[in-house]
């Protein structure tokens, strides 16, 4: 569900997105979507869409590398365990018919461009079946060691798959396995640790670190064939603190 500084944040937007020749009617869909008029600022898009996929690629490029600065490359957003495309700014329709296809297309041009790699992830693996989006998020930072929000991203996506899997906890069981967690999370530190925000590298690394020692302790838990319930355990082992304080 949007929230008022997501309708605060498009309607900010749309004066800058006017700014560009051909770009108007895309404004219009962003200034009307805030105001709450959804129908009318989806007439709109349809219009700008019904121009837009007939642009070169170049042109559709620019506005995928638009779109891709303000929702998928602003990583001090990243921690909030969000893997979907920011869904104002980057509806349903835009997704579909212009973004998908464009990073595609770049990605068929240019496969040793990391930006390509980290775009396809970041949107076409939400539309296409057999798109891998944690293999272009490494491929992208194995081309580019220096690319702050493949980094983050990788990490983010890491951070929401362990999250659902242990929300039961520490009441109910682990979904999933707790031994894969642990060697993606391990992979998730180690890139982590080239984030320079020091603040994000941090924050990342506490919440990751957190879910690792959970991830250890449920495996551990497993294996003791402890007949107890997996609270009392962490109460008898000295388990993970967010546990003890469940």
């Amino acid at each position: 569900m949007p929230r008022n500084e997501d309708f605060d944040r498009i309607a900010a937007l749309a004066p800058v997105v006017a700014e560009h020749p051909g770009w108007q009617p895309f404004a219009s869909y962003l200034a009307l979507r805030a105001q709450g008029r959804r129908p009318e600022a989806l007439r709109a898009l349809g219009k700008f869409l019904a121009i837009a996929e007939k642009w070169s690629f170049p042109e559709r490029q620019s506005l995928l590398l638009w779109i891709g600065e303000e929702d998928a490359c602003a990583p001090v957003r990243y921690l909030r365990f969000a893997t979907l495309p920011d869904k104002l700014l980057v509806p349903h329709p835009l997704l579909l018919r212009l973004v998908v296809p464009t990073s595609s297309e770049w990605l068929a041009r240019e496969p040793m461009s990391a930006r390509a790699h980290f775009l396809y992830a970041v949107y076409a693996a939400h539309a296409q079946q057999d798109a891998r989006p944690l293999d272009h998020l490494r491929t992208a930072i194995q081309l580019d060691p220096a690319a702050q929000a493949a980094r983050a991203r990788f990490a983010n996506r890491i951070a929401a798959f362990v999250d659902h899997a242990q929300h039961e906890l520490p009441r109910h069981g682990y979904l999933g396995s707790a031994a894969e967690d642990m060697r993606d999370l391990q992979e998730a530190l180690e890139i982590v640790a080239g984030i320079d925000h020091p603040a994000m590298r941090q924050e990342f690394t506490a919440t990751l670190t957190n879910m690792l020692d959970i991830a250890r302790a449920w495996d551990a838990f497993k294996r003791s064939g402890d007949g107890s319930d997996f609270a009392s355990w962490c109460t008898r082992h000295g388990g993970p603190a967010s546990m003890l304080e469940q």
